[in-house]
């Protein structure tokens, strides 16, 4: 056997190995990157509705409260997203306006291991001027 062609063989084996162990980790982090950034993003958009189907309410806390779930309630639960709660505040600063703040909470799809977050909660807020009372 020539001595040249014994040293090859498996070398092409031991190259691919060796780059899955670094790619695989990164793909993984990236997943969890890219959840967490739409769960972000949906949660702002949450927010945003909200905040708009209580402006559209006379200025009555309990109304604005109920047109508020309406909104938040729309956005149907996912593996890795679940709604946890939508609060209306007014008086909002500045006046004549109302302020929504929604929760939710991100599951990871790839949890970091030994003892890292399996979970992130996410917290956004929407201010809108309140259209919904007559001059």
């Amino acid at each position: 056997m020539n001595p040249s062609r014994r040293g090859k063989q498996g070398s092409g084996l031991v190259e691919t190995a060796a780059g899955l162990i670094l790619v695989i980790p990164v793909l993984l982090c990236l997943l969890d990157v890219a959840a967490l950034v739409l769960a972000q993003t949906a949660n702002d958009t949450l927010a945003k509705q909200s905040a708009r189907a209580a402006a559209e309410q006379p200025k009555d806390i309990a109304k604005e409260q109920t047109a508020a779930d309406g909104a938040f309630n729309q956005y149907t639960d996912t593996t890795l997203i679940q709604k946890n709660t939508c609060t209306v505040s007014w008086p909002a600063q500045p006046p004549d306006t109302v302020r929504v703040d929604t929760v939710i909470t991100c599951k990871l799809p790839v949890p970091i291991p030994f003892g890292g977050p399996s979970q992130q909660v996410f917290q956004a807020y929407s201010v809108e001027p309140i259209v919904g009372q007559a001059p």
